[in-house]
């Protein structure tokens, strides 16, 4: 296929992948509401009294800042609505861009092939909402074709511009950094193995030289590393390996999840068993590395820089992509590739509906939540209720998750203070004011029910969650408001507590009494 006929197909695919943000003004992303509501404060911190009463921010060198440092210079400019669909859709091409990128390094050509990028750019880390980490591999993968390109460059590109770059993507992502360390050190490894036993002088320098790339970012790892905090591994059930090897696929847990899944197994296992595709020799290495990780990396990880939550699905999509890069079609007869070429559009515009429909339906539901917001007084303090696993009407189960952030959005609204805000001081520059800070929870998710009628007779609160304090503790003292997401299933367990004031579809708003 000719170059024109390339970029059309992959314009073409882009309109489509990008239809869904079009469609919505919040997309049915986990952090999502979190993230606008952080922009919102960073803008409107110095000119909002009712919203400096309740958070203040902190600037520091922290290791997850791309959505901040790419947003600062528009705050004054856009909407925070508008900033985070457009960074959605940057992070969405980094992707696709540092995938095709690496492959043109490693092939020497554009093909078909890389189409198949497409596939992947709604997964399980997008749904959660994980923006700064995938926005981050994005460079990684720009970077890694970069080092790889560079390596028959004029020796200063690689002694000064890569050192700067890692800096950059340090500030992007720590845990993106660490990919692309993988990245390079396999592929020099297996690239200067030979030379060790014919010359190792050689195969010495060269190891110096790629690691010397490293050194700034390793000293401001070093001197931002926060001090204390505790060490602890939590692995999860069996069940949750197997969503890590899903999670490049895996989006609402919705019949197209597994049918790309079957469909991408299908193809790979016989592409590599009738050497129909063939993987660049360079990646070998990197891609065993990063298979060995992803298969011992715990689902969750308390270190210096607080909690990593879902660590074992942030290689699965980097795999992924890498494959995607790292192979080529070779041999491949015109009906089997129409073939393939027909069923993966047919996939991927179902996986387009799906997606749209979802983010259409979570939308509608978070604007009318933002309409009953009119209610609450500006600067006052929710706390956030959630009923889990109630069906819709239709008999279908909700992804739950997509509702755990929604009550952050009157951060943005009504400068409110919600305590799941995220406040981690390692890695957001948003802390709750001196006042509210017993309310807060650095992460966290709404409580259930049952814990906010228990905490109101005098239960002990205790953490909901590793490193989740209880926010909700001597809540009819602290709080102004609770809202209850009950998706239809409505209960007001204490009405001597707790007084109407808005009554939606799926949630209610209640004033604590005496407030």
């Amino acid at each position: 296929m000719s170059r024109q006929g390339l970029l059309a197909v992959h314009l073409l695919l882009a309109a489509a992948a990008f239809l869904p943000l079009a469609l919505v003004d919040l997309p049915a992303l986990v952090d999502y509401p979190n993230h606008l509501a952080r922009l919102h404060v960073i803008a409107n911190i110095g000119t909002d009294e009712a919203l400096a009463r309740n958070y203040q921010t902190a600037w520091a060198a922290m290791p997850n800042l791309a959505m901040d440092l790419v947003s600062w210079p528009f705050l004054v400019l856009l909407p925070v609505e508008t900033l985070g669909l457009l960074f959605t859709a940057l992070t969405m091409v980094l992707l696709v861009a540092g995938t095709l990128a690496l492959h043109r390094v490693l092939h020497g050509e554009f093909g078909l092939w890389t189409a198949a990028v497409w596939l992947f750019l709604y997964n399980h880390l997008l749904v959660m909402g994980f923006l700064n980490y995938l926005f981050a591999v994005g460079l990684a993968l720009l970077l890694f074709a970069g080092w790889i390109a560079s390596e028959s460059r004029r020796a200063w590109i690689r002694l000064i511009l890569f050192p700067a770059a890692l800096i950059g993507l340090y500030f992007a992502h720590l845990f993106a950094l660490g990919v692309y360390g993988v990245c390079v050190a396999g592929y020099e490894l297996a690239r200067t193995w030979p030379d060790l036993r014919t010359g190792w002088k050689t195969a010495l320098r060269n190891c110096l030289a790629t690691a010397w790339q490293f050194v700034p970012a390793a000293i401001l790892v070093l001197a931002t590393m926060p001090d204390g905090g505790g060490r602890s591994f939590f692995y999860g059930p069996l069940l949750a390996k197997i969503r890590a090897l899903w999670s490049p696929v895996l989006t609402y847990l919705k019949p197209i999840d597994l049918g790309i899944f079957l469909f991408v197994l299908a193809v790979l296992i016989a592409g590599l068993a009738t050497r129909r595709l063939v993987l660049a020799r360079a990646m070998w290495l990197p891609l065993a590395i990063l298979v060995l990780l992803a298969a011992i990396m715990p689902f969750e990880m308390e270190g210096a820089w607080g909690h990593i939550w879902y660590a074992d699905l942030r290689l699965p999509i980097v795999i992924t992509l890498l494959l995607v890069a790292g192979l080529r079609p070779r041999n491949v007869g015109p009906k089997a590739m129409a073939t393939v070429i027909c069923a993966g559009l047919v996939l991927f515009a179902w996986r387009i509906y799906d997606i749209s429909d979802e983010w259409r339906r979570v939308d509608r539901d978070f604007t009318e939540f933002r309409a009953a917001l009119s209610v609450v007084e500006p600067g006052a303090a929710i706390l956030p209720v959630q009923k889990q696993n109630i069906p819709l009407a239709d008999g279908e189960t909700r992804f739950d998750h997509a509702y755990w952030h929604m009550p952050v959005i009157a951060v943005v609204d009504r400068s409110a203070f919600v305590p799941t805000m995220f406040t981690d001081p390692a890695k957001q520059p948003v802390r709750p004011a001196p006042a509210r800070v017993a309310m807060d929870t650095e992460f966290g998710a709404p409580i259930e029910l049952a814990l906010l009628v228990d905490s109101a007779r005098g239960g002990e609160a205790v953490a909901g969650g590793v490193g989740m304090k209880p926010f909700w503790q001597d809540w009819p003292q602290r709080y102004d408001y609770v809202l209850i997401t009950h998706f239809g299933a409505r209960e007001n367990p204490l009405p001597d507590l707790l007084a109407p004031v808005h009554a939606g579809s799926f949630f209610d708003i209640y004033r604590v009494a005496g407030k």
